[in-house]
């Protein structure tokens, strides 16, 4: 297997060949997503996501930045350590 984050240049081809195959698939697959504006909650969802992308672009980064310090505190209070995944990436991104 191979690491692909100490090589940038192979991680942005990695993820556009990704990327293409996937918008180049979705015709003769059929995949469409319209049918999810049948439930108004999804809908809505997707709504505010897409109107507010470039945003949750930009400041996700500083997020998982600042919760890691958030999370070291955690590890003082006993009740936490014992029950919290604080050593897991998911709880880091749920954090942020």
């Amino acid at each position: 297997m191979y690491d692909l984050d100490e090589n940038p240049l192979a991680q942005a081809f990695w993820s556009a060949g990704y990327v293409t195959l996937l918008l180049y698939s979705k015709a003769p697959l059929g995949v469409d997503f319209a049918g999810l504006t049948r439930f108004r909650r999804v809908d809505r969802l997707v709504t505010v996501f897409n109107a507010r992308a470039v945003t949750i672009y930009l400041r996700h980064e500083i997020a998982l930045i600042l919760a890691v310090p958030l999370i070291d505190r955690f590890w003082e209070v006993p009740a936490f350590e014992a029950y919290l995944p604080l050593e897991s990436q998911w709880f880091l991104f749920g954090v942020g």
